[in-house]
């Protein structure tokens, strides 16, 4: 019995089973983008000695729970940080001279979570690359930093803001945002902008 090496089409099984595990809770819905869950490998005798696979399989999904939060009814939280001089800029990761950061608060309303829940807020945003405590804008020489009520630089994306739904599942975070320097260079003239995500899990 012959075995044809030659061949270009081979056959194997077509079905398969993925199982998730949740390890936190999560409000709303989480994205699981482009993971690896197998490779496969072939081989025409017993001497096998695996190289690279002939193919990988990839799943992209998403997972949705009932449980959410609304930030803002919904609506764009707009900040605007007024008018100041470019010189007034003198340090990095400093405010311009004389500035004050502004307060921002924000309402949010849960469905289908406990009353006294324990939440958490976020800022998803691309950090600077020079002052990565702070937002990315669209002047390389400025940021913008989150605060909270304490003092306490929130970080993007991994800075935290704890807070607690009252009997009616609702909330108002505070916190307060100020431009800074990410170079300790006067930054060029001009209006910048700067765009992050609130995200809203559980403690």
């Amino acid at each position: 019995m012959s075995c044809n090496t030659s061949a270009s089409d081979f056959h194997t099984g077509n079905n398969i089973r993925a199982t998730f595990r949740i390890d936190r809770k999560f409000v709303g819905q989480v994205s699981f983008p482009h993971i690896k869950i197998y490779d496969l490998w072939y081989t025409v005798n017993s001497d096998f000695v695996k190289g690279s696979p002939v193919a990988s399989a990839y799943i992209d999904g998403q997972i949705s729970v009932p449980q959410t939060c609304s930030v803002n009814a919904g609506q764009v939280v707009t900040v605007d940080f007024g008018t100041f001089m470019s010189g007034e800029f003198k340090n990095k990761g400093q405010m311009p001279s004389g500035y004050t950061p502004k307060t921002i608060s924000v309402p949010i309303k849960c469905n289908g979570i406990e009353a006294n829940a324990n939440l958490t807020v976020r800022f998803q945003a691309d950090a600077s690359a020079d002052e990565p405590a702070a937002i990315k804008t669209s002047n390389s020489d400025v940021g913008v930093q989150i605060t909270d009520d304490s003092g306490k630089v929130i970080e993007p994306n991994s800075g935290l803001i704890p807070f607690q739904l009252d009997d009616n599942l609702q909330a108002t975070v505070t916190f307060h945002a100020a431009p800074i320097s990410t170079t300790g260079n006067a930054p060029a003239e001009g209006t910048f902008s700067a765009t992050a995500y609130i995200r809203v899990d559980f403690a």
